[in-house]
């Protein structure tokens, strides 16, 4: 009996050393497992995305004009004549100053009638019109500025009237004038629109301008007291104005190359096509579009936001993290031939068989990465650097030494790593977009390597 129970537990024993060595066996296993797993390399996949190339086609402008500043020679109270927008030939009354405003109030109170002209009665309409389809309730304020607008149109057409019809006035009232009328100095467009920017040039043009630091408007239209030498109004001396438009790094590698512009003002929705010249001032990017009409549109702008025509094109957005560049083997297009009855396409290599002591040809298959006109690019592992292959055809040869770069990315999709050529349309500072449905590339909704420098060629991916 007791050797019966001797046995047992031997047996017992051996069983659990069994289990003991398969626990440790596997536990081993895991260990390992998880430690190549930390140490592992491991790789990003990028879905390739097809995207529009006119996704920014936003820009700001700002307005140069030929602009000459006209100032009062006296202090006083100024009498305008001339609406904005006016073309005025030279010496025509433009503004009246009065010291002390007694023979203005004196015939403004004259029961004087007069009635508006077709003219004014349409400027008028145009105020309310452009108000009622620019009005929302985000721009409730703006009903001050139609309200201000309207007295100084209504203004303008009293004072016009009132100096039409000075000295009639005058001799009905016996009054001297105090008035002193002034004239314009040149021919031009009238303008009472002013900024903190009067006078800028192509020249001043930088980034800091559409920063707008400190940047004030103000309308010169005003009754209010002047002095001596104040800004009265300014002298658009010539049609031709300038839009210098403020670009993104994007936007300006992308259209740096055009010689003309489509663009729309977005203020009244204005397409136009215009000859341009693109800048790089101070680190920033500038088109610059001289125009020649349209002038008087804007004379109480001088910032404009447009819509730039990119004229779209679509690419493949991929990372730059994800570009690598390669080299190949350049090989004659000639030298490509097809095997036997095989559908195998590849390049001929002359081999030397000691035991027949003759010559014999052998095809080695090869993928092509890339063609042109008269190369293919060929992987550089297929052939060893001043090995000749053969060209049945013509009997000739050609030593392999012939090397290539291309810029590609590393595609994953069969689970392993396969070099894609690509082909730039636009780089930016973290993406570029590429070329879409060129042969031997990519294409949208491929899997590519998000590192290129985390992978080989051919490497096991899944």
């Amino acid at each position: 009996m007791a050797k019966k129970k001797r046995g047992r537990r031997s047996l017992e024993l051996s069983k659990l050393n069994i289990g003991v060595a398969i626990f440790l066996v596997f536990l081993l296993f895991l260990v390992i497992n998880l430690i190549q797993y930390l140490t592992k390399t491991h790789l990003s996949i990028y879905e390739v995305q097809a995207v529009s190339l006119a996704q920014n086609d936003q820009a700001e402008g700002v307005i140069i004009r030929d602009e000459t500043m006209v100032q009062t020679e006296q202090a006083g109270y100024v009498n305008y004549y001339q609406k904005s927008g006016t073309r005025v030939k030279k010496n025509e009354t433009v503004y009246s100053i009065d010291d002390n405003r007694s023979l203005y109030d004196m015939i403004s109170k004259e029961d004087t009638a007069y009635s508006l002209s077709e003219s004014d009665t349409k400027a008028i309409k145009q105020l309310i019109s452009d108000f009622q389809d620019d009005y929302g309730n985000v721009k409730y304020s703006e009903i001050y500025d139609l309200s201000e607008q309207l007295t100084a149109k209504i203004k303008n057409i009293s004072d016009s009237f009132l100096l039409e019809n000075l000295n009639e006035i005058l001799s009905q009232t016996g009054a001297d004038s105090s008035l002193t009328v002034c004239k314009t100095p040149a021919s031009g467009v009238i303008s009472y629109f002013s900024d903190s920017l009067d006078g800028l040039t192509v020249n001043d043009v930088s980034p800091k301008t559409f920063q707008k630091d400190g940047y004030e408007e103000q309308n010169l239209f005003s009754t209010e007291l002047k002095e001596s030498s104040s800004l009265v109004y300014k002298l658009l001396t010539s049609e031709n104005w300038t839009l210098m438009l403020s670009l993104t790094e994007e936007q300006y590698e992308q259209i740096s190359d055009y010689t003309r512009l489509r663009f729309c003002i977005n203020k009244d929705k204005l397409w136009v096509t215009q000859n341009v010249t693109f800048l790089k001032i101070d680190g920033g990017y500038f088109a610059r579009i001289d125009m020649n009409k349209y002038l008087v549109r804007y004379l109480d702008e001088r910032f404009l936001d447009v819509t730039i025509d990119m004229q779209a094109e679509s690419g493949l957005k991929i990372p730059n993290t994800a570009i690598v560049e390669k080299e190949f083997y350049m090989i004659p297009t000639s030298y490509f031939t097809q095997g036997g009855n095989s559908e195998e396409y590849g390049l001929v290599m002359p081999v030397y068989n000691s035991q027949k002591g003759e010559l014999e040809y052998e095809l080695v298959t090869t993928e092509i990465y890339y063609q042109d006109e008269t190369y293919c690019y060929i992987d550089m592992s297929t052939f060893t650097y001043g090995t000749y292959i053969y060209n049945m055809e013509t009997e000739e040869q050609f030593q392999v030494s012939l090397v290539g770069r291309l810029e590609g990315v590393y595609c994953v999709n069969k689970g392993y790593a396969q070099f894609r050529r690509i082909e730039h349309l636009y780089d930016g500072t973290e993406y570029s977009i590429v070329k879409e449905g060129i042969p031997l590339s990519i294409s949208e909704h491929d899997h590519i390597a998000l590192d290129a420098g985390k992978i080989d060629e051919s490497q096991i991916i899944y």
